[in-house]
């Protein structure tokens, strides 16, 4: 799953990259956590930038247990009824500069910062929609996963699936199983980082910090 991810692009760059004049204020953050409230793109009756709590449940679930940051392709791909009203409707994009993932064979799980070559920000698949708690409606979302691919996989078996700028259009106005059925192919940067991660009390600059690769960590990619 994915659990963390960075986002420190200012206004400006955001602004610039979704093609958009209205932004509100927003968390930016090198450790950003679920049930954070975040920055998303979405379509309603206009492209648009909001905040939503990083964490879905769809409007009829009653059970708040439910809530999760992540929603899995093959559950959307199999009509799952937790996600498919959300997939048909309710797609965002999530502006990252990077995320996390855990390699979970070592002890303790070795965390990883990833992020899309040559790339100062790039944007995240994701679901949305409005849940009814005690205090009101809430609009909260997830980061849709698939399997990695051969390049990410020795770490993760799972990575978010990124949306191209090209495809921006597309995936929010119209959406497809096109999008998620396969792993996105990019070109991705890595690096070990320390455990400081783990804690979202951390939330300085330096947990992007490289650390010499473990060696509880296959030397698969140095």
């Amino acid at each position: 799953m994915c659990g963390r991810f960075a986002s420190w692009s200012d206004k400006n760059t955001i602004l610039k990259h979704y093609q958009l004049e209205e932004i509100p204020e927003f968390y930016s953050g090198y450790n950003i956590y679920p049930t954070t409230n975040i920055l998303v793109a979405r379509q309603t009756e206009k492209r648009e930038l909001v905040n939503l709590h990083w964490g879905y449940l769809p409007r009829w679930c009653q059970d708040k247990s439910y809530e999760t940051p992540n929603s899995w392709n093959h559950k959307i791909l199999g009509k799952s009824r937790f996600y498919a009203e959300s997939f048909r409707k309710r797609r965002c994009l999530i502006p990252v500069d990077g995320y996390y993932e855990w390699y979970e064979k070592s002890r303790p799980k070795q965390p990883f910062f990833i992020r899309v070559q040559d790339s100062e920000l790039f944007s995240l698949a994701g679901l949305w929609d409005v849940w009814n708690t005690p205090q009101g409606p809430r609009e909260g979302c997830a980061i849709i996963m698939t399997p990695a691919t051969e390049i990410l996989a020795p770490i993760h078996h799972s990575t978010p699936v990124i949306i191209k700028p090209e495809d921006y259009d597309e995936w929010l106005e119209q959406g497809g199983e096109r999008f998620i059925a396969t792993p996105s192919r990019m070109d991705y940067d890595y690096w070990p980082v320390s455990t400081r991660v783990n804690s979202p009390q951390n939330q300085g600059p330096e947990i992007l910090d490289r650390i010499p690769w473990p060696s509880s960590v296959p030397q698969w990619a140095q």
